[in-house]
């Protein structure tokens, strides 16, 4: 960590936890020692960003942006922002036409071998319809459990009445559609319109040569970038509403390598790592070691994933949502670590009367020892907390 910011991190620690004046709960000391340098300074990240491009609005997805859309706003009151409730499962239905790897790769080639059932995949599809045929082209039952050779077997056939499947989320695409437009695109107030990057600098120049445009930013952890990806795809051509979005993410693991393109291109930004940024720590990160998990655990919200969207409810549609996660009030005790530990951060950058950048790299720091194999034992205590892998977040 670099020597000022790792100053001012390691003071702050040492006051409120080495002192014996007060006892926390470990899931206080989770948020306050590895979260709230880390969602400090991506929040400074996704601001200095938002200035640059001329954003309109800040959108926070659910549910790893609950906890960082608080901070933000504390940062930068008055700022226009909102939270986003989305998950990858409602992603990857609703722009299964236009990215059906990504469809493919979500609900059948990342549960091979992990008991679910030909039921419960197709339910979580939303093609329960297609159940039974399924099972006599594949020869199985409904309670079979997905493999590699059904997961294979499971592809072909939906490719094979592809127009079904794809039929079949229209009415939940027009439904999310009202969602969006509601949530996105009211008539903005311009004067708490985030401003542009200061005139002659490259991103200045792109965000004039998009004038007039209602341009958002996307903000979500990662890792694959497929939250806003997909979201931008449903926007602008699902949807059809011109609006130029930016993806902002926490870290960009480069798995399966979707969001290569984007970044190189910059529709997606990162702030702790990816493959052409602090590469070092994009190559420690191990999702196969949970280390994705540690980091939402972090920074999700405690309610449910959102399963999708129904017809019905005061606006034409209704959300549906997974169960609340086990144990709520250890979740709102991380949050509470992490929004003290961005007071008292503020509180002694006033005292020396500056504001300091914090990298991705010094962010990224407390989590490392968190990842490490020598605490596996401290994280094996907090395992109830994690999502499922493949959860719908």
């Amino acid at each position: 960590m670099s020597r000022i910011t790792g100053g001012i991190y390691r003071g702050l620690v040492n006051l409120r936890f080495h002192t014996g004046v007060r006892k926390y709960s470990v899931f206080y000391e989770l948020g306050y020692i590895y979260g709230g340098l880390a969602a400090l300074g991506f929040c400074q990240f996704i601001h200095r960003r938002a200035r640059e491009l001329g954003i309109r609005q800040v959108c926070f997805l659910a549910r790893d942006g609950d906890i960082l859309k608080q901070v933000y706003d504390r940062l930068y009151p008055g700022s226009p922002t909102c939270y986003l409730l989305w998950s990858r499962n409602v992603s990857a239905r609703l722009s299964a036409e236009r990215f059906p790897f990504d469809f493919f790769q979500r609900f059948l080639f990342q549960k091979i071998n992990q008991g679910y059932t030909m039921e419960k995949i197709f339910a979580s599809m939303r093609l329960t319809a297609l159940t039974e045929k399924a099972c006599q082209v594949l020869d199985c039952k409904r309670d079979s459990v997905l493999t590699e050779k059904k997961a294979v077997g499971c592809r072909d056939f939906l490719l094979g009445q592809w127009e079904s499947v794809t039929g079949a989320y229209k009415e939940e695409q027009e439904l999310a559609g009202g969602y969006l437009r509601k949530l996105l695109f009211l008539p903005p107030d311009k004067s708490r319109e985030i401003r542009p990057g200061k005139p002659g600098s490259e991103n200045a120049e792109n965000a004039k040569s998009q004038e007039g445009l209602e341009k958002i930013a996307l903000v979500d952890i990662g890792w694959a970038g497929t939250g806003p990806i997909t979201l931008n795809c449903a926007v602008n051509r699902i949807f059809g509403l011109t609006c130029p979005v930016t993806g902002i993410l926490a870290g960009a693991t480069g798995d399966p390598g979707l969001a290569e393109p984007f970044l190189a291109g910059g529709q997606l930004v990162s702030y702790l790592f990816s493959q052409g940024n602090n590469r070092d720590l994009w190559h420690g990160h191990d999702p196969a070691q949970k280390h994705n998990l540690y980091w939402e655990l972090l920074l999700s919200g405690p309610e449910g994933s959102l399963k999708g969207f129904y017809p019905g409810g005061s606006g034409g549609y209704r959300l549906a949502f997974q169960p609340n996660r086990p144990n709520p009030q250890a979740i709102r005790e991380i949050h509470r670590g992490i929004l003290d530990f961005v007071a008292r951060f503020l509180a002694a950058e006033n005292r020396l009367g500056l504001r300091l950048p914090i990298t991705g790299r010094d962010a990224y720091a407390p989590m490392r020892a968190v990842c490490s194999p020598k605490n596996r034992g401290f994280m094996a205590e907090l395992e109830e907390l994690l999502d499922e892998i493949q959860v719908g977040t």
